[in-house]
This record gives C-alpha cells, sequence and structure tokens, in this order.
C-alpha cells in the first residue's frame, strides 16, 4: 500500500473536517433526522450491555471534543490513506463549514 503525503493543505483539511464532526456529537442538540440523538442514545445502550464500553466511557466521550476529535481523526486519517486524494474531496464541505464557523465567530468578537 503507498501511503499518502502528508501536506499542509491535507492536514489543514482533515483537522478542519474532525473538528467539524467532533463538533457535531458535541454539541449538536439533534441534527438532521436526530442523528446526533439516536448516536448518542445508542452509546449509551452499549455502555448498558457492554462492561467494556462502560469502562471505555462511550457515551461520554462521544460529546467531549477532546475525546471525540482522536477517534474521528484517526478515522479520517485512515480513511484518507485508504482513499487518496479523493476522500480530501469529499470532506472539503466540512473543512469548508469549519472556516465559515470561525470567520463568524471571529467577525461576531470582533464588534463586541
Amino acid at each position: 500500500m503507498k501511503f499518502q503525503k502528508l501536506t499542509f493543505l491535507s492536514f489543514f483539511i482533515l483537522a478542519l473536517a474532525t473538528w467539524r464532526i467532533s463538533s457535531f456529537f458535541a454539541n449538536e442538540e439533534e441534527g438532521p433526522f436526530s442523528i446526533f440523538l439516536i448516536a448518542r442514545e445508542k452509546a449509551g445502550k452499549l455502555e448498558e450491555k457492554s462492561k467494556f464500553w462502560k469502562v471505555f466511557g462511550l457515551q461520554k466521550g462521544l460529546t467531549c471534543e477532546w475525546c471525540n476529535s482522536l477517534w474521528f481523526s484517526t478515522v479520517l486519517v485512515t480513511l484518507w490513506q485508504i482513499l487518496g486524494e479523493r476522500f480530501l474531496k469529499v470532506i472539503l464541505p466540512l473543512s469548508i463549514s469549519t472556516l465559515v464557523i470561525f470567520l463568524k465567530e471571529f467577525l461576531e468578537r470582533k464588534k463586541v
């Protein structure tokens, strides 16, 4: 398997997309079709059924950006290594969304 070369642009896109996905799971109340609410509920049920997931702290970890960003970045980097540059084009909208959010926050704080 050929490893993808990590350029600054690749790193930047992966990092911003990771933040967006992490923020979705940690901060969005429900999301479209209640997907984030359902994910948190399923994580809670897994914790109830399995001592491993309870010790692992799946539900709490899913709602913590410090925790889930490590999980999601691992998944994104692995997919990028497998799928190549095409994958960056798929996650690019997440990265752009993150930049828009950061710009909005920056501009709003500058007004105050």
